[in-house]
């Protein structure tokens, strides 16, 4: 058994290397002011020869990004409270890892119970609709439900979101880390969808509900965006035009761009593919949430062939028009079990 030799500075790397350690931890994390200085890894093993030993780092470890900066020398490292504030530990793993992780959003839950499973199944966002829409919620039962989650929430010690619109400044891949991160971290993200509304009423039942998040599934032009007080997800409908031409007309503002399939006499989900190519062309230049006509037969494939990150699902989880439990955590599981 070869003990883990944890040194914080050059001093101590020297006394470890003298003593024939061959499995050290450089901890960046100072434990007299406990102060963390991601770049202590790199200055206590810059110049030195480490043939045979097995580098660790610990401590300030939290994302991918933290994990691809370590020095080559870096062999492995330990991760203690990313993991313990993560909502999901394994898609925390995995995205430390590199791994391709597929998130979840399911869309059009009515009622605590089907909320909850999707939930309890892994759900990363929870759609509440508030467009016109035969899954339109009262802001009476929407309430209801973002209570119940609120509460799951607090027995996981998952710490309560604060977000403001003008914080996100980024765009395009470095606003998809922004958003995994959330989802990471806070899920499940309470989602609030929209199409075409009035601003005033969308920021009011933000507000009234305490939506984390909106998601404007209509018509309405990205510049609707600015005056939102949530970070918002935007719908773009695909329909007949190039991949080159959609990209030209998102704008970057939004945090997150959700592809839907269009149809000019639907407002919101229409419960319809379209051409997954197309979605895989625009992948190359713009993230994005695959949406329309998904179920847990197809999702895996969908996710292949358009390179989503995550998917968003309502009408393909039910069942006579009603959410369907085992439909939903048939999905969830497909989705999330997903290696390519």
């Amino acid at each position: 058994m070869e003990p883990l030799v944890e040194v914080n500075n050059n001093q101590e790397m020297d006394v470890a290397l003298e003593v024939g350690a061959k499995f050290i931890g450089i901890n960046n994390r100072n434990l007299r002011t406990f102060e963390v200085d991601p770049k202590t890894t790199e200055k206590v093993i810059s110049g030195r020869n480490l043939d045979g030993i097995i580098i660790a780092a610990l401590s300030g470890i939290s994302c991918r990004k933290d994990v691809t900066e370590l020095p080559s020398k870096v062999r492995a490292i330990l991760v203690g409270e990313a993991l313990m504030v993560a909502s999901n530990p394994v898609n925390k793993i995995k995205e430390l890892l590199g791994e391709k992780i597929v998130y979840v959003k399911v869309c059009g839950l009515m009622n605590i119970e089907s909320t909850m499973a999707a939930v309890e199944a892994g759900a990363d966002m929870i759609g509440l609709m508030f467009a016109e829409s035969k899954r339109k919620l009262s802001v009476e039962k929407a309430k209801e439900i973002v209570s119940a989650i609120h509460k799951w929430r607090n027995e996981k010690q998952r710490p309560k979101i604060n977000l403001e619109n003008h914080t996100m400044e980024r765009w395009f891949f470095d606003a998809k880390e922004k958003y995994i991160e959330l989802m990471n971290s806070l899920s499940p993200l309470i989602v609030g969808v929209f199409a075409d509304n009035e601003v005033e009423y969308i920021n009011t039942i933000a507000e009234q509900v305490d939506l984390d998040l909106i998601q404007l599934s209509g018509h309405e032009g990205f510049d609707v965006i600015k005056k939102l007080n949530r970070l918002t997800i935007k719908a773009v409908h695909i329909g007949h035009e190039s991949p080159e031409v959609i990209v030209e007309h998102i704008k970057p503002i939004p945090l997150g761009i959700l592809l839907d399939t269009s149809d000019p006499n639907v407002r919101g989900g229409t419960g319809k593919t379209f051409d997954w190519g197309i979605a895989q062309k625009i992948s190359k230049r713009i993230p994005f949430i695959l949406a329309g006509g998904l179920n847990s037969d197809n999702v895996q494939q969908g996710v292949v062939q358009s390179s989503a990150y995550a998917v968003d699902v309502s009408s393909g989880v039910e069942t006579d028009g009603q959410k369907d439990i085992r439909k939903i955590q048939d999905f969830i599981k497909n989705a999330k079990t997903l290696h390519y």
